[in-house]
């Protein structure tokens, strides 16, 4: 079992806002496995920056996870919302597409594993509970 934190999709995504041919870019991880689940965890933009600011990392966000290197804005803080947005909104489109489980991060810690639990217990079941 492998679970992960991103996957072959959020490369894709932010290829795609950076001008790279989708078709391209799907053929470059063809080979890759299939996830049997892949959930997106919903967040916007704005709750993101709050939790770099409030986590003390403002001043490390890099040109390319704030998406200065798109022109967005020279601000790296208003660059990343505008980025954050676009990639949201991919996000939310890729996986819609593609039948992806979406959950909000707006409810509590517990309220959000309890939802990705529930989805992931299907199909680990077995391997929690092997009698061999």
């Amino acid at each position: 079992m492998v679970i992960a934190d991103r996957y072959i999709f959020t490369p894709m995504i932010r290829e795609s806002l950076r001008g790279v041919d989708t078709d391209w870019s799907m053929n470059l991880y063809a080979n890759a496995p299939n996830p049997d689940l892949t959930i997106l965890l919903k967040s916007g933009p704005r709750r993101l920056l709050q939790r770099v600011i409030y986590s003390g990392n403002v001043g490390t966000l890099s040109r390319f996870e704030s998406g200065m290197d798109l022109g967005f804005s020279t601000i790296p803080t208003v660059s990343f919302l505008e980025y954050q947005s676009k990639l949201k909104d991919a996000f939310d489109r890729f996986a819609e597409e593609r039948g992806f489980l979406s959950i909000s991060t707006s409810k509590s810690k517990p309220e959000v594993s309890g939802k990705i639990w529930d989805e992931v217990f299907p199909i680990v079941k077995d391997l929690i509970f092997n009698d061999s």
